[in-house]
Parts: C-alpha cells; sequence; structure tokens
C-alpha cells in the first residue's frame, strides 16, 4: 500500500484545492481569490515530497493586509527564496481603510514583480489607485509584467481615469477587462480605434451616465473580436424618475451585429421596451443574461413602459434557450396571455431543465403593470409574476407546463404557488374555467417526480372522475412526493388524482383547506382522504391553523382497497401514537361529537403521521 508521501502529484493537487478559501476582491465586483487556508501551509511541512507542491499552491495567490506583510513578503523574495515568486499568479492588497499609502507601498510593489514573471492579477483596495497605474506602466516600459490580465479599476473616484487608461493601453497585448467611461473616452473615439489593440480583451465595462446612450456600445465591441462578456452600469442618477430614457437609432443597429459575445449585463437603468429588440438584433448568440433594472411605482411616470403580448412571448422565448439568465423586470400589457402562450422555444442546448417554478405574488404596492421575473440556471427555471390585481385564477394551463418547452422534456419538479389568501380562496374570489390538466402533464412529463402546489384553490385538476375517462386511461404514474400547501382541496381532487396515480411515495398535505372541513374551531372535524387506487410510503397532515384541535381525541378509520374488497381498521391517538379500537367505539366518539376523524382510503401504505397543532400522533405498519 502507498503511503501518503508517494502519492500522485494529480491527486495531491486535488487535495490542496480543497484547503483554499474563496474570497471576493472589494475592488472587483463578482470577482474572487482562492486564498490557501493554514492546513496548506501546514502541508508544506508534512514530507520533502509534499514541499514544494504545496508551497505552489500555498503562494498562487496571496492577499497582504497591511504595509508590514508586504515589507516582511518583500524580503522574503529578495534574501531568502526568490523561486517563491515563479508561482505567484495573483496579489490583492487589502490594506485598513486608515493605513497610509506613501510612496514607499509602490517601491515594494516594483520590487515585488521583478520576482513574479506569471503574474496575472493585481488588486488593491485603495482609495486611490494612481500610483499603482503608474508603477504598472513604468514596470510594463521595462520590460515587467509579461502576463498581467487583471487590474483593479476605478469604482468612484472618476477623476482617477485618465490614469487607468494609461496603464490599460500600456499592457493591451495581455489585458482581459476593460472599463469604459464615458466621461473619458480616449480609448474609443473613431479618430483613435485604440480598441482595436487589445486582441486579448475578454469582458467589456461600460459606466454611462444618464445621457449616454446605451444603444452605442455595439460600435465600441466590434472594434474588439474577442470580446465575451459586456456589463453596462449606470451610476450618477439619483432617482429613476429623473433618468432620460437613450433613444435607439435604427440606422445604426440594423446592419451591425455582435456574435462574438456570449454574456450581457445591465444595471441601474430603468426598463424600456425598445431594449429586447436591441438584445436580439445585435447579440443573437448570448447564454448569459444579468438585466437587474431600477423598479418605478408610480403609475404616472412617462419612464413607465411595457411590452405587448407578441413583444414579451420573442425576448422570453429568446431568453429561454440560454443557459444561464436573471432578470429582474419584464412588464407586460397582458400577463394571463402571455402565460398561456408561453412555449419556449425547441433549441439543441445541452442544458435540460430539470426543476420549475412559477410563483403569482401579490403586492399592493406595485402601482404600475404587473411584471414578469426570470431566472434560470442549466437545471432550474423560476418564473414570478408580480401583480396587484385581486383578481386570481386556479393552477391554470400554463404554455411553459402545456406547451412543447424542449428543455423541460426532462422536468422532474414542478412547484406552483398561485399566492391566493385563504379568505379569497373561502370567498370563490377565483376563475375556474382554465385549469390545468393532471393527466396531460404526467403525460407530457414522464420523468416528474415531485410536484409541491401552494396557495391555490383546486378543484378536480382538470379532469373527471367519471368511469369512462378512468377506462380510457392508458397509463398510470408515480410520484416521489406530492405536496398540497395552504391550498384549498375540491372534493373529488384526491380521488382524481389517484385515477392517475397507481403510487406516491409521501403525500404531503400542509395547512390546506377541504371543503368538507368544519371550520368551527369549537367543533371536531373529518378529514377524507379517498385514493383507493394509490400506494403510499406514507402520508403527512399538518394542521396548525385551529389553535383548539388538541381538545379532541383524533381517530383513524383506514380502510385498504384490493381486488374490490375492502380491509377496516379503525385507532384512536394516544401519546404520540395509535392503539385498536373497535368499530362501535370509534363511532359512538364520532356520535358524541368528540373525536377529530381521519378516514384514509387508499391500496397500500406503511406510515401515517399526524401534526396537529402540538399534537403529534404517527402510525406505522
Amino acid at each position: 500500500m502507498a503511503s501518503w508521501n508517494q502519492l500522485p502529484t494529480e491527486i495531491l493537487q486535488v487535495i490542496f484545492k480543497h484547503l483554499e478559501e474563496k474570497k471576493s476582491i472589494p475592488s472587483v465586483p463578482r470577482r474572487h481569490l482562492y486564498i490557501a487556508s493554514k492546513d496548506l501551509a501546514q502541508c508544506q511541512l508534512t514530507c520533502k515530497n509534499w514541499t514544494r507542491l504545496a508551497q505552489s499552491n500555498l503562494y498562487t495567490s496571496l492577499e497582504l493586509a497591511n504595509l508590514l506583510q508586504l515589507r516582511s513578503f518583500v524580503d522574503t523574495l529578495i534574501t531568502q527564496n526568490q523561486l517563491l515568486g515563479l508561482s505567484i499568479e495573483n496579489i490583492s492588497f487589502i490594506f485598513r481603510r486608515d493605513e497610509s499609502y506613501d510612496i514607499d507601498i509602490f517601491d515594494l510593489i516594483s520590487k515585488i514583480v521583478c520576482f513574479c514573471p506569471d503574474l496575472k492579477g493585481l488588486y488593491t483596495n485603495f482609495a486611490t489607485c494612481i500610483g499603482l497605474w503608474n508603477c504598472i506602466q513604468t514596470q510594463k516600459s521595462k520590460g515587467f509584467f509579461p502576463n498581467l490580465e487583471f487590474m483593479t479599476r476605478p469604482q468612484h473616484a472618476y477623476h482617477q481615469i485618465p490614469e487607468y487608461n494609461i496603464a490599460a493601453y500600456s499592457i493591451k497585448e495581455t489585458l482581459r477587462e476593460l472599463t469604459i467611461y464615458c466621461s473619458q473616452l480616449e480609448l474609443i473615439e473613431p479618430g483613435e480605434k485604440k480598441l482595436e489593440h487589445f486582441i486579448n480583451l475578454n469582458t467589456l465595462y461600460f459606466i454611462l451616465h444618464q445621457t449616454s446612450n446605451v444603444y452605442t456600445i455595439h460600435q465600441q465591441i466590434q472594434r474588439c473580436s474577442s470580446v465575451k462578456w459586456v456589463d453596462i452600469a449606470y451610476k450618477t442618477f439619483a432617482q429613476g424618475e429623473n433618468q432620460i430614457i437613450p433613444t435607439l437609432d435604427e440606422s445604426s443597429h440594423i446592419h451591425d451585429i455582435c456574435p462574438n459575445v456570449r454574456k450581457f449585463c445591465i444595471r441601474g437603468i430603468v426598463f424600456d421596451k425598445q431594449l429586447p429588440e436591441y438584445m436580439m438584433k445585435i447579440f443573437p448568440n448570448l447564454d448569459t443574461v444579468d438585466l437587474n433594472f431600477k423598479l418605478l411605482r408610480n403609475p404616472d411616470s412617462p419612464l413607465l413602459d411595457k411590452l405587448s403580448t407578441n413583444d414579451a412571448l420573442r425576448f422570453l422565448s429568446f431568453l429561454l434557450k440560454m443557459k444561464s439568465v436573471n432578470v429582474s423586470y419584464i412588464p407586460i400589457e397582458d400577463v394571463d396571455d402571455v402565460m398561456i402562450h408561453l412555449q419556449g422555444i425547441h433549441n439543441n442546448s445541452s442544458s435540460i431543465h430539470q426543476h420549475l417554478d412559477i410563483t403569482y405574488t401579490y403586492d399592493r404596492r406595485i402601482k404600475g403593470p404587473t411584471y414578469l421575473k426570470l431566472s434560470t440556471t442549466e437545471i432550474n427555471l423560476n418564473l414570478q409574476v408580480i401583480h396587484n390585481s385581486k383578481r386570481q385564477i386556479i393552477f391554470p394551463q400554463m404554455g411553459l407546463i402545456m406547451g412543447t418547452y424542449s428543455r423541460l422534456i426532462q422536468l422532474k419538479s414542478i412547484r406552483m404557488n398561485m399566492g391566493m389568501q385563504p379568505e379569497m380562496m373561502k370567498a370563490g374570489a377565483y376563475i375556474s374555467n382554465n385549469e390545468a390538466n393532471l393527466y396531460h402533464i404526467f403525460h407530457r412529463y414522464p420523468h416528474l417526480e415531485s410536484l409541491h402546489i401552494l396557495n391555490t384553490p383546486l378543484d378536480t385538476f382538470g379532469t373527471t372522475t367519471t368511469a369512462a375517462t378512468r377506462l380510457k386511461l392508458q397509463k398510470r404514474f408515480a410520484l416521489r412526493n406530492l405536496t398540497l400547501e395552504r391550498s384549498l382541496i375540491g372534493p373529488d381532487l384526491l380521488e382524481s388524482l389517484s385515477f392517475h396515480t397507481y403510487r406516491i411515495a409521501t403525500l404531503t398535505i400542509r395547512d390546506s383547506m377541504l371543503f368538507f372541513m368544519d371550520d368551527d374551531e369549537d367543533f371536531p372535524y373529518t378529514v377524507c382522504i379517498h385514493m383507493p387506487d394509490t400506494e403510499f410510503n406514507r402520508i403527512d397532515f399538518y394542521e396548525s391553523r385551529r389553535r383548539r384541535c388538541d381538545q379532541f381525541q383524533v381517530g383513524l378509520n383506514l380502510k385498504k382497497i384490493r381486488d374490490d374488497s375492502t380491509t377496516s381498521c379503525w385507532f384512536l391517538g394516544n401519546d404520540g401514537k395509535f392503539e385498536t379500537c373497535t368499530e362501535e367505539v370509534y363511532n359512538e366518539l364520532q356520535r358524541t361529537h368528540s373525536l377529530i376523524s381521519f378516514v384514509i382510503q387508499c391500496a397500500d401504505i406503511s406510515a401515517i403521521h399526524l401534526y396537529l397543532n402540538k399534537n403529534q400522533l404517527i402510525l406505522e405498519f
């Protein structure tokens, strides 16, 4: 058996990677460094075979917290171990705010670069970075920084932009990220065409003011064919109400596209209905989109915009073909029409959604149009409808669920939250003529394992209970989990579910209202779970809304139905468990109104768990 000091280098590399800590870079949003932990420092002392490899990982990325650490590190490089510099790829100077930034700091940084030929990233949290940029420019002219790809960018001190531009241009052959500020256009003036010299550029950040025109950025991007990521931020306006909406120049964008761009981000801008059209035409090959719009709550604002049904469907279909999407605000004229007809598109994407989450959220603060939030990853699709209308609908025939969207063919779980409050469901304030069809859902998604429905009035789930319909069923399905939470369960729903499911591993009914349950807390109620064609591992029933349910005894009438024969058992709850009783005793307690009764009909079951306020009862077979 091989000893620890004989492990292959590849295995040690994997081990050492797990001993690194992920840390954000204050001056560079959405970028992280992996800094060696104290455990990795101990690994270099284990044996000679580990020393060299552990040190190379230990010093790949450094974080220096003060001037003393910086001086000590420079002294180590110069007097003790110059070879350490060959392993260093990233250095981050995260000093305290009260640390003085004298000229000595940049002299020390200049000495470091002499020993670090493979340095790729140089980051600081300094209030002013002019000294650092001057250092980069000076050392680059001496032949150092041959591989520098990332450096700190100005965050709020825009007067430093000229020095940043000069430093960036000095490392134009290797720089991977560049920020363009609309107040300083030295790098993007048509006469200069300096952007064409950034041959290795991957990401372009645009910091724009309210008078800037977002619809001209493609003219700059086209000069850098290597750019894959575009990030736009609006910085200067205080209130979205005062923002000037940019105008789309049709003549400038129709023939100009940027097929090389894969990621597109925008922050701080009020939604403009011209933006989706611009994105679809200029950036046809996007696979990642992050749009964080400013939300306006004033319905009289001239900046409020919304998409027609056709435009919304085109934009959503464009987004749904991507691997990763996060859009905070898509205002729509007719959300019901969009939700019914939204089916995505067929595409050859390797990512397949496995989890679908659709949520309706009522927000009385919203004075403008109803809007959508969309978030997707390679396996998750989350769609949220935010509205201020008290008009509600039941689990509807949504296009994404009832349609043929190719990336949902392997769907494993559906979570639906229609957002209805109990009092609204009791009052019947919902529309029931557009209910989704359960059988079609099961038939369309044969891999479905979990169905979770919240805050939704459920009638028969679009199915019928006639014998003729039952005979027509060619296939029945199995679920791992079915949860009905804070919903209104119709008298025929559970039996309809049983027609379509031969097995449900766990059925959970949590704080839901059943049409046949009495609302009077001073009167015991009866819960009927009539699912004679379905087998269960367990049924969990939660009732926390009724505060006085613990004053009654709990009874259970279990009926197992097999081959047209029924086996009945009666139980009474006592000290957290059920004990058998006779039918006569059970009926007498019901007659005297002192029994909360559960009647469960099923093909087979292994366990029943009841959680009635603070009273927990378990029956296992």
